[in-house]
């Protein structure tokens, strides 16, 4: 996709020419569906994916757990679907498991804390834990 080979000038967008659409029509569809996302009823449990409240309390950040795809450069829709696709719908259907094993590793530095937390905050902490490993499992299960 070099400007050369593509018979444009430097300073043209290559965008629109590789796709085959305007400017204008990406960011009327990215709008729309930003604004479909942000006024959806589900958006507050979306908040776990990247602005998770424990996290941030105790690590002062937080993980950002959305599934992406990496960055690659090819029109060939056939190629995406198999090469691309797959891993993403993986990442997305392990990320409830990913999602817990962060929380267990949160809850286990704090049950590490010192000094330590009061015992009926462990308490919780493990019982918190134990849960969460067995719920693991089961999705684990075929």
């Amino acid at each position: 996709f070099q400007v050369h080979q593509m018979g444009i000038s430097n300073r043209t967008r290559r965008l629109p020419l590789i796709y085959g659409i305007g400017l204008d029509d990406i960011r009327q569809q990215l709008q729309s569906l930003v604004a479909a996302i942000e006024g959806a009823t589900f958006w507050a449990q979306l908040a776990a994916l990247d602005r998770d409240q424990e996290f941030y309390s105790w690590y002062g950040s937080t993980p950002d757990f959305h599934p992406r795809v990496r960055s690659f450069c090819n029109t060939d829709s056939s190629w995406v679907e198999s090469e691309r696709l797959p891993n993403l719908v993986r990442r997305i259907e392990n990320l409830p498991q990913r999602m817990a094993r962060a929380t267990i590793g949160l809850y286990n530095d704090m049950l590490d804390a010192d000094p330590p937390l009061p015992q009926a905050t462990q308490d919780q902490l493990q019982s918190d834990i134990d849960a969460l490993d067995e719920w693991v499992q089961k999705l684990n299960e075929p």
